[in-house]
C-alpha cells in the first residue's frame, strides 16, 4: 500500500478511533497517543493491510489492544495474595510473653 492509498484508507478512521480511545483511557492526551501508536502500527504493516476485510475492524482491534495494555500498565501493584497473612488475633504463649517483655521494657 502506498502512502496516498494508506491516507485515504487509515487516516479517515482519527475521529473515530479517539472516541473510541477515549472513552477507554478517560484522558484525551492519552486517546490520541494511542491512536498514533496505531497509526504507527498500522503504517508498519502497510504492505498487508490489502488482505484484512476492514482495514476499520483492524484499526479498531490494534487502538483496543494498546488501550488495554496502558491500563494494565498503571494498576498499581500490590502484594501478592501469598505475602498477605491473615491475622486471627491468636498469640501463642512465646508470642504474649515476648510482647509483655518489650513492654515492661518500654516502660
Amino acid at each position: 500500500m502506498e502512502l496516498e492509498t494508506f491516507k485515504i484508507t487509515v487516516l479517515p478512521l482519527r475521529d473515530k478511533l479517539i472516541n473510541f480511545s477515549l472513552r477507554l483511557m478517560q484522558e484525551k492526551a492519552d486517546a490520541e497517543d494511542i491512536v498514533q501508536e496505531t497509526f504507527l502500527k498500522l503504517w508498519y504493516i502497510r504492505e498487508k493491510l490489502d488482505g484484512y476485510n476492514s482495514v476499520e475492524a483492524l484499526a479498531m482491534q490494534v487502538t483496543k489492544n494498546l488501550a488495554l495494555d496502558k491500563l494494565r500498565a498503571r494498576r498499581p501493584e500490590g502484594p501478592d495474595i501469598e505475602t498477605l497473612s491473615l491475622d486471627s488475633g491468636y498469640r501463642s504463649p512465646a508470642e504474649q510473653l515476648e510482647q509483655q517483655d518489650a513492654a515492661a521494657r518500654i516502660r
